[in-house]
């Protein structure tokens, strides 16, 4: 999927929380994508992605994620991350 179909989709679907990777095929990347997402339909989103350099954690954390968790995602952090979304 590309950011333009990740879009359109979250639009569509409303979905309660993106789940966005930085990476993405297309002319968007991630950060992009998430921000564009957010304003046009208010989901909150998580990035997870296998970049871990600082000027893109600097770039995505801008744009007001829930979290930013790196590949390998540890799956009870992110198991307990989407729990405490629905307290």
């Amino acid at each position: 999927m590309n950011g333009e179909e990740a879009i359109a989709l979250a639009e569509k679907e409303l979905p309660d929380l993106a789940i966005v990777d930085i990476v993405l095929d297309g002319k968007m990347n991630g950060i992009e994508v998430a921000r564009e997402i957010r304003k046009r339909t208010g989901i909150p989103f998580i990035y997870i992605t296998g970049n871990t350099d600082d000027a893109t954690r600097s770039d995505a954390m801008k744009t007001g994620p829930l979290d930013y968790l790196e590949k390998p995602v540890d799956i009870e952090k992110l198991i307990s991350l989407l729990k405490n979304l629905h307290h």
